[in-house]
């Protein structure tokens, strides 16, 4: 089990088809209304925060994330 990947345990035939990005990613400077439109997607579950320059993440923003913050403010 510790010495399995990913690729041999989906099986040789196993193939995505792609037609959206599979990683969707953005930034602490992003508005929320971005976000939320990109949540809204079909099949967009979270989005990966990233620092721009560097690459690296920071964080993951899900819708629930999102909902939370929104009704904490009202």
């Amino acid at each position: 089990f510790e010495d399995a990947t990913v690729s041999e345990a989906l099986g040789p035939g196993y193939r995505v088809k792609q037609t959206t990005p599979r990683v969707f990613v953005c930034t602490r400077q992003d508005s929320l209304r971005t976000v939320l439109e990109t949540l809204a997607l079909p099949g967009v579950r979270r989005i990966v925060v990233i620092e721009p320059e560097s690459k690296c993440v920071e964080g993951i923003v899900s819708l629930v994330d999102v909902v939370s913050f929104l009704i904490q403010i009202q």
